[in-house]
């Protein structure tokens, strides 16, 4: 009789209680468990034998799945584990009740197939879990009606309702639509909300950016000993603020550094830096490669593994991977080289419209193939150049000038153009063109120079020291209607002392169209370019034109 009313009991406290089943284990056991009961509930059949057997299986798997839960359930919210333990407690003397319980358990009553849970006395008290309609509440060992608590994973509602779909405890957790705690849930507002302001020092990959103490990122300014700069980063290795400063490997300001140019020495390590004193880093000079740390790198493939260079720094044109055969065309830095079908390096000699030279490198701005072709800007061969005095010479000039149009400052075509005037000694007054320099008349100077043609004009980089040398040489005009290869000066601020220099390309009704390197547009205050510009040609500001002797 006992175990009869115990069995009677077990089946009541499957019927009326969810399982407090924390979404943090995530006990499919348990979830199968509540979802059996409650078909149960709902279950229609006719067999009271099949009724027996559902239910007291139901009881078993109630009865593992509630010691599985007592072992596995944890909270890290030490209120809700002391009421998950009220709740097992309350749970195992609803065992122990005699008379009453078994009064319940003899009271179970089956309407059309259908198990159906007791109705109590009125005047009997409730603990445990009760259900009212689609609601359920939780009394406590005395009866008390349970409030604003946790039962287990179940949050108790101010009402006495368990809550779902919701966010509860103070907005802290959310319980689903089965009322338990969903562990993971997210609010809609925290994916909206925005970064947290970021203050001080903040590294991102290997660079660093320093943020004021209103989140503003701090650009072109010093931050103590260190510069950031145009884009934010810490700045190392480099001249900075004008070139006035030097910040070292770690960024910190060196006192006493002293600006180098070109190839330095240092123990066994060539480093190379560039006209601003900046050591050159991941990039091609000449055949030569500079790697990440600014040192010329020797013995490995390089340049994302494409090149190798030797012992000497020196690209080995023809080293080849195990298996690889190289063919067409290959770029190594701003070099471009040729090989045949067979993999060999081609050699004096043409490819299409360009001419390989006797070192495999493909020539630009020169006379080739023993003085017969020019080739302009972008090695391709100019088929009306001639050499000699006369038109053909002339318009020699005038197609490398036009093979510059849209070469902006600091671009690599533009450091070509300082490069190539830097490359002829004796530099004109010893100096040699940064990259920052004006470089109007180093492009004039550039374009007679690779067209074989300096002795027409003579080579300067300052415009008014350059009109001293086109009237020792007979060829300036002063201001008279100029033609087409002259070279005209203008003097912008009218205080006599020419300051810009081009090339006059042509003229039609007395007006000048020209090629000017250092140009700005006519609309616009960016970096300067090789422009072609119109004016009249008798303007104030124009100083006045040179005719060389072509």
């Amino acid at each position: 009789m006992k175990n009869n009313i115990r069995l009677g009991l077990g089946i009541l406290t499957v019927l009326a209680t969810p399982f407090a089943v924390d979404a943090a284990t995530g006990s499919n056991e348990a979830h199968a468990a509540q979802d059996t009961v409650k078909s149960v509930q709902v279950a229609k059949t006719t067999n009271k034998e099949e009724v027996k057997t559902t239910t007291q299986k139901q009881v078993e798997s109630a009865t593992k799945t509630e010691a599985t839960k007592v072992e596995t359930t944890k909270k890290e919210n030490t209120k809700v584990e002391d009421t998950k333990k009220e709740a097992t407690v309350n749970k195992e003397e609803t065992t122990k009740k005699d008379a009453s319980s078994e009064k319940q358990a003899s009271s179970v009553k089956t309407v059309s197939g259908k198990p159906q849970a007791p109705t109590p006395n009125a005047a009997e008290k409730k603990t445990g879990w009760t259900k009212a309609g689609n609601t359920w509440f939780y009394y406590d060992a005395q009866g008390n009606q349970v409030k604003n608590t946790w039962v287990g994973s179940y949050w108790i509602g101010s009402d006495g309702k368990m809550v779902t779909n919701s966010w509860v405890d103070g907005g802290k957790y959310y319980v689903g639509s089965q009322g338990w705690w969903v562990k993971d849930a997210k609010k809609p507002a925290d994916a909206q909300k925005s970064p947290e302001k970021k203050t001080g020092w903040s590294k991102n990959g290997n660079s660093w950016y320093y943020y004021d103490a209103q989140g503003n990122q701090i650009k072109n300014a010093w931050v103590g000993s260190y510069w950031i700069g145009s884009d934010g980063k810490m700045v190392t290795d480099r001249w900075v603020d004008g070139g006035k400063y030097y910040v070292g490997s770690q960024g910190w300001w060196e006192k006493d550094a002293v600006k180098k140019t070109g190839w330095s020495q240092t123990g066994n390590t060539w480093f190379l830096y560039d006209n601003e004193g900046n050591i050159v880093k991941n990039r091609w000079s000449g055949n030569y490669w500079l790697g990440s740390d600014g040192k010329m790198v020797t013995n490995s493939w390089v340049d994302g593994g494409k090149y190798y260079v030797g012992a000497d720094g020196k690209w080995v044109s023809d080293a080849l991977k195990p298996g690889e055969t190289r063919k067409g065309w290959t770029k190594a830095g701003s070099t471009w080289y040729f090989f045949n079908d067979k993999g060999n390096q081609v050699k004096n000699a043409w490819v299409g419209n360009y001419w390989i030279g006797s070192d495999g490198k493909m020539v630009t701005n020169s006379w080739v193939d023993g003085g017969k072709y020019y080739v302009g800007n972008d090695g391709k061969w100019v088929k009306g150049a001639a050499t000699g005095n006369g038109s053909g010479a002339l318009n020699n000039v005038l197609s490398i000038a036009q093979s510059y149009l849209g070469v902006e400052m600091g671009s690599a075509e533009h450091k070509k153009i300082v490069d190539a005037y830097n490359s002829v000694n004796p530099k004109p007054v010893g100096y040699t063109v940064k990259y920052s320099d004006d470089w109007c008349d180093v492009f004039v100077t550039t374009v007679f120079q690779q067209a074989g043609l300096s002795s027409l004009i003579g080579r300067e980089c300052g415009v008014q020291r350059h009109i001293g040398i086109m009237q020792q040489k007979g060829i300036w005009q002063g201001k008279v209607l100029p033609k087409a290869g002259d070279v005209i000066t203008f003097d912008w601020d009218g205080g006599g002392f020419a300051d810009h220099i081009g090339i006059v390309e042509s003229v039609k009704d007395g007006v000048v169209t020209t090629i000017e390197g250092n140009s700005s547009p006519y609309t616009s205050s960016g970096n300067t370019k090789v422009n072609r510009k119109t004016y009249n040609w008798n303007a104030s500001y124009i100083k006045g034109y040179a005719r060389p002797n072509y």
